[in-house]
């Protein structure tokens, strides 16, 4: 279900389309979310980072509520693409059920006398968040509220894959609150980038076969050069095309080199990708890339970790 989406019915909370056009470069970001490790304190601040981010004004905090719920009260001013203006003030509560004996989805019990609530808060849409997914039986609650147009308020959900999506976008939230659960693969992204560009730094770029469903693709040519960026740019939207996951990115100490993990097995393929998105400006370019065939061949067909080098 999309972002903001509940029962085919938009409320509004999905992100504007020439928005996402701007963000390919994180679009094909996959990486590890272990949303049972996040305490109940750090969803509601995941939480309250995607709202900021979705242009919300946070103006009151999670309290405890005698109903040991916690409530948030988000607001913000809505125009449509027809130029009318709403002021929306959201009552948020966050359902941290992943982990542990819960893990269940959200059930009708666990959200008392929300409309109540919100009337209480003032609060003309309600928001439910959580870390797992929302029962069959709240949907149809959701859906007969929103149909109810004397009550005059809307609800909407974030259910764990409508989450997944927003850190996708914002790597940078995935950088605060998962980047501990991917620590040993990007170790090892980091020992190779390190490995390429001590033994082939000569090689400029290329792919190699680094485990049975493993490409890592690299660059020994500066990190931070613009025709870098705008090659790896280039490549991720080529990724995104062909549907192929990024797993990681990574860069060396001296950030210069820099390696990428992608979901595939075609090494060669992706080889021969990376050389093609550089620019074709790029002097000398048709003689390196035929100097660093006879360095990398050998690693296309055969996974990098089954060669006993020494990282």
């Amino acid at each position: 279900m999309p972002v903001g989406m509940l029962a085919g019915k938009s409320l509004y909370l999905g992100l504007k389309a020439d928005h996402l056009a701007s963000l390919p470069s994180s679009l094909s970001i996959i990486k590890i979310m272990n949303f049972k490790k996040l305490s109940p304190e750090d969803f509601e601040f995941l939480v309250e980072d995607i709202l900021k981010l979705k242009g919300f004004t946070i103006t009151s905090r999670p309290g405890r509520g005698p109903d040991q719920s916690r409530d948030m009260i988000a607001e913000r001013l809505y125009t449509s693409d027809m130029k009318i203006s709403v002021r929306e003030v959201w009552l948020v509560q966050c359902k941290h059920l992943a982990g542990g004996k819960k893990n269940r989805s959200v059930l009708e019990s666990d959200i008392p006398n929300f409309v109540t609530k919100a009337s209480q808060h003032k609060a003309n849409r309600y928001l439910l968040a959580t870390t797992t997914v929302v029962s069959e039986t709240v949907k149809d609650l959701f859906n007969a509220t929103n149909d109810n147009e004397r009550s005059g308020l809307k609800c909407a959900f974030f259910n764990q894959h409508d989450l997944k999506d927003f850190i996708r976008l914002y790597p940078d939230l995935y950088e605060k609150y998962f980047n501990s659960d991917d620590q040993p693969l990007k170790e090892k992204a980091r020992a190779l980038a390190r490995f390429l560009q001590v033994h082939h730094f000569e090689v400029h770029r290329g792919a190699i076969l680094y485990d049975s469903n493993i490409t890592a693709v690299f660059g020994n040519d500066k990190f931070s050069d613009k025709r870098t960026k705008q090659t790896i740019s280039a490549f991720r939207q080529l990724l995104k095309e062909e549907g192929v996951h990024e797993i990681i990115l990574v860069q060396t100490d001296d950030k210069f080199s820099w390696c990428m993990f992608i979901q595939s097995s075609n090494a060669y393929y992706y080889h021969e990708k990376i050389w093609e998105l550089y620019p074709a400006d790029d002097i000398g370019k048709a003689a390196q890339k035929e100097a660093n065939f006879t360095r990398l061949w050998t690693h296309w067909d055969t996974p990098f970790i089954a060669s006993g080098l020494n990282l």
